[in-house]
């Protein structure tokens, strides 16, 4: 049977995990930099007139472009935060298979997953 106290416990210190970790951290300030200034060259004359005309209609898409960007780059995050949580499973010891949790598989996953769903509606916020 499914403990939301244990999902809940779970998720809380996958969000810490994940808030310390130098890579999520790098790589959304630098996501969120890019799609800024790919914003201020495409749909401002900052830089010239650098903008294509087919882009001067397009001033009302800007916030799908945005998110377009955005979730293409927590796709990538994903992707390299999963392989870190094999890594770090795997650096386990041996002897905590002896321990007893309360708690099972399916609460683990389903918090590990509620931390890292947090963690990018948090960033998604943020960004938007």
């Amino acid at each position: 049977m499914l403990s939301l106290y244990n999902i809940y416990t779970i998720a809380r210190f996958e969000i810490k995990t994940l808030s310390r970790s130098w890579f999520l951290r790098i790589f959304a300030a630098l996501s969120i930099f890019i799609i800024f200034m790919m914003n201020l060259a495409i749909f401002t004359n900052a830089f010239g007139s650098f903008t294509p005309r087919v882009m001067y209609g397009l001033t009302s898409s800007i916030i799908n472009i945005n998110f377009i960007y955005f979730n293409l780059a927590q796709a990538i995050i994903t992707v390299f935060l999963a392989s870190d949580f094999l890594k770090r499973d795997k650096k386990l010891d041996t002897t905590e298979a002896i321990y007893i949790r309360s708690m099972n598989n399916t609460d683990y996953i389903a918090g590990k997953a509620l931390g890292i769903f947090t963690i990018f509606m948090i960033l998604n916020l943020l960004f938007w």
